[in-house]
């Protein structure tokens, strides 16, 4: 086990899920589509890397919407989101 941070995020939880499914194209297929490496795609879905934002955009394009880049905030990170959105109106 590396010593590496854990950062699992709702991403990572709904890539996994959608990388397990039967259609779903292997990590390292993914990894191509997505412009990165099948290891970054590893760290990601096992919560140990976030991905860029530019990757995080790919990802959402690939998965039709599945993965958001939203999706990708830490707890921290998606409480400000929601509260900037709904001062927002």
């Amino acid at each position: 086990m590396s010593n590496r941070e854990n950062v699992m995020t709702r991403g990572s939880r709904i890539l996994r899920d959608w990388l397990d499914r039967e259609e779903s194209p292997s990590q390292a297929g993914f990894a191509v589509e997505v412009g990165v490496t099948q290891s970054a795609v590893s760290n990601m879905v096992r919560g140990y890397q976030r991905p860029s934002l530019a990757t995080a955009c790919l990802i959402q394009a690939r998965t039709s919407g599945a993965v958001v880049v939203t999706d990708w905030l830490d707890d921290d990170e998606a409480s400000k989101h929601s509260s900037l959105e709904r001062a927002a109106g």
